[in-house]
């Protein structure tokens, strides 16, 4: 059963030590960290239980109990959005959560967002609007995994109508109940795996090549339900029982059945889905890479690039594909002129995939002359959409994503110092009165080598090989490439946060108040890894401090009391009710089970 209906707390009073204790605790000790070190964010919005949400992450170094360094990837708050989500209401929204003094707002390092409006704007954009705010340039990041998805989004117009309807279509048939458990049925009686479509959501990332990939393995099922329905009009038209109009008796529209049918059995048609599921899977690869938690700042260009050329390998010509990366970057792929000199003619393009992948691409042997043009007419121009859209989504050429390599403290030295230095005169991490001091570490660093760093790190960690680095003498380059490692790489986080936001706050429980799911959150976040909790003044006053309504807790007032001894004793009285609640909660937090609710009662 629930900790909090088998607790001899009350939900009110838990609910109240969530929100009026520890919320306030964690979020000052966050800002605490923010005002000594560098830092990113990420922001997004997102719809839980009916109503608009705004939420932040911050990702910044501190020191773990050996004295190494630690990336933090940390929730921050959350706030309900009203009538506006404009850029000025983002900018009082960072204001309110993040900007708590000065220092934290000069500390501010980059972002990473969703490409919004509100955030991208022109001049009453967020990101124009924190710049007035700090007098600086913000280095931002548009989320490259919802870039990819917007190269997905944007390339599907290229395919032809009948692919396009015929995957909406499909998935809309089998949202029904009884068209999924009658194609079940289809399934166990011709032993087949027992496979539904997979539900088909367009603005979730991964969605639309899970479906496909879905779809591909149960082709052979829904071959057999279209032939089953098919033969069920026929037997009824030929005793004459024709359909009602308007009434198509659960089924397909009558004109559908005879064109599912037909696709279904179409070995070029058939060709066309598995080519889109392998290409829509892949991207779902890369977008995967993207959305790695522990994703260093400086694989999210190398990743962007590895996509890029894969694609390009698929219908660009070997000798182009030589030419250096600026030259293809800078062609325009859709151009006709291009195509015709820079890429792979319909012989080249099937031989090229077939010997590329034969598991997942070998039946487009099979397909005649004329299915083989087809098939071109319509994939070339679609992969050569998806180079172009990869061009402009895509940070290939973002200057500082792109030179981030100086962090693993490889290559030439030459490359590896003037990378940092570049990387020091965007961000000005070592001040000028500093540089000659910074020059003198370089010469020391280049005398041992790099690669003398490298043999002497054990774990592989980037972080484990600077803390190396610090120990040798060196201050100030590490501190350039610790600032390089809390840079952002995807709003991914923030999705994820939401997730969990949404197993809590939904249509039917949604009278949580905004400030007590920051404070579920804060608490999973801070209790999720830990058996124990650290019992802060600021945490004993402000438990003492509470005013409960249930007149069933007692609590203590310190001050009320004259001696010193009975104060102490009071005190620790205090401190043993709030463990015992944290005794409560910690192990629910684990088990992400930590859903409180603060009940609204009823006004008479």
């Amino acid at each position: 059963m629930h900790f909090l209906k088998s607790s001899k707390f009350q939900r009110e009073f838990i609910s109240e030590v969530c929100q009026s204790c520890f919320r306030p605790v964690l979020l000052d000790h966050i800002h605490e960290e923010l005002s000594k070190t560098l830092y990113s964010f990420s922001i997004d919005n997102t719809t839980l239980g009916g109503e608009n949400f705004c939420g932040i992450k911050v990702k910044y170094l501190t020191k773990d109990d050996m004295g190494k360094a630690k990336v933090n990837d940390k929730f921050l708050g959350l706030t309900k959005l009203e009538e506006k989500s404009n850029g000025e209401t983002m900018r009082k929204i960072v204001q309110e959560k993040l900007f708590w003094s000065s220092t934290i707002k000069r500390n501010l390092l980059g972002m990473t967002h969703d490409r919004g409006s509100s955030i991208v704007g022109g001049n009453v954009g967020l990101i124009s609007l924190l710049e007035e705010d700090i007098q600086s340039k913000i280095y931002s990041l548009p989320d490259p995994c919802h870039s990819l998805n917007l190269v997905v989004k944007n390339s599907l117009d290229c395919l032809s109508e009948e692919i396009r309807s015929f995957i909406a279509d499909i998935h809309t048939h089998f949202l029904s109940p009884q068209k999924k458990a009658k194609l079940r049925r289809i399934q166990q009686e011709n032993n087949l795996p027992v496979l539904n479509p997979k539900k088909y959501v367009k603005v979730r990332w991964l969605s639309l090549g899970l479906s496909l990939e879905r779809l591909i393995k149960i082709w052979d099922a829904l071959k057999l339900y279209i032939d089953q329905i098919k033969r069920q009009k026929e037997r009824k038209l030929r005793k004459g029982r024709k359909r009602r109009k308007g009434k198509n008796n659960g089924e397909l529209k009558s004109i559908d059945v005879n064109k599912f049918d037909a696709l279904l059995n179409s070995p070029l048609f058939a060709s066309e889905i598995r080519f889109l599921s392998f290409i829509t899977t892949k991207i779902n690869f890369y977008n995967q890479k993207f959305q790695n938690p522990y994703l260093e700042p400086q694989k999210v260009g190398e990743i962007s690039q590895e996509a890029f050329y894969f694609f390009a390998n698929l219908v660009v010509l070997p000798c182009i594909l030589d030419l250096s990366k600026e030259s293809l970057l800078g062609f325009d792929w859709e151009d006709e002129e291009i195509y015709k000199d820079h890429c792979l003619g319909v012989e080249e393009f099937i031989e090229n995939l077939v010997f590329s992948f034969p598991e997942e691409l070998s039946t487009l042997k099979n397909l005649t002359s004329m299915e083989k043009d087809e098939f071109c007419g319509i994939f070339l121009p679609f992969l050569r959409r998806i180079l172009n859209l990869m061009i402009f989504y895509l940070p290939l050429e973002e200057e500082v994503m792109n030179n981030l390599a100086f962090v693993e403290m490889r290559g030439p030295f030459s490359i590896f110092k003037n990378q940092m230095l570049q990387f020091n005169k965007r961000f000005n991490i070592i001040k000028e009165d500093q540089l000659s001091a910074l020059t003198s570490e370089f010469n020391q660093l280049q005398a041992k080598t790099l690669n003398y760093f490298h043999q002497i790190n054990d774990n592989n960690s980037i972080l484990a090989l600077w803390d190396i680095v610090e120990d040798q003498g060196c201050v100030l380059i590490p501190l350039i490439a610790k600032a390089a490692m809390i840079l952002p790489t995807s709003s991914s986080n923030i999705e994820q946060l939401f997730s969990i936001f949404k197993q809590v706050k939904t249509l039917i429980r949604n009278s949580l108040s905004t400030d007590n799911l920051e404070a579920i959150l804060l608490l999973s976040q801070e209790y999720k890894e830990r058996n124990s909790s650290i019992i802060t003044q600021e945490l004993l006053h402000l438990f003492n401090s509470l005013k409960f309504k249930e007149p069933t807790t007692q609590v203590i007032s310190i001050n009320q009391i004259q001696n010193n001894e009975g104060k102490m004793e009071a005190k620790e009285r205090i401190a043993d009710q709030l463990m015992e609640v944290i005794d409560e909660m910690i192990p629910e937090i684990q088990n992400n089970d930590i859903f409180v609710e603060k009940h609204q009662k009823s006004k008479t």
